[in-house]
């Protein structure tokens, strides 16, 4: 179970992930104070509330979930917007060719994307 998961349980499985413990949702200001807080903590330099967004978009792409997926679940009114959220790491059009060579990706029915193995060769 991820961590998203278990703090849905949490939350009496409702419209809303992160509660209090009274089950009331959380405002933003404090949930800003105690971010800020905790990265000041961390001493982590230039690294803001928003940076997380980034972070949650770039992921999704890397995991290959495909773009109009990405753009909906961040509530962007633009396939553009989205794009330009979607951070890739250097060497990510290196790692796609690759996958060609190692795996089948093929589109499931909840459209998502899945990775098979090719099929084994017959010996010569």
């Amino acid at each position: 179970m991820t961590a998203l998961e278990r703090q849905w349980q949490v939350s009496g499985q409702g419209e809303r992930v992160f509660v209090t413990n009274a089950g009331k949702p959380f405002i933003r200001k404090p949930i800003r104070r105690w971010f800020e807080e905790t990265v000041a903590q961390a001493k982590i330099r230039d690294f803001i509330w928003h940076c997380l967004r980034h972070t949650f978009c770039s992921r999704l792409v890397m995991a290959g979930v495909p773009l109009k997926t990405v753009q909906e679940l961040m509530g962007h009114k633009t396939i553009q917007r989205t794009a330009r959220y979607a951070h890739l790491p250097p060497g990510h059009l290196q790692n796609a060719v690759e996958l060609l060579s190692t795996k089948t990706v093929t589109k499931s029915s909840r459209g998502l994307m899945q990775e098979q193995q090719p099929p084994e060769q017959p010996p010569d």
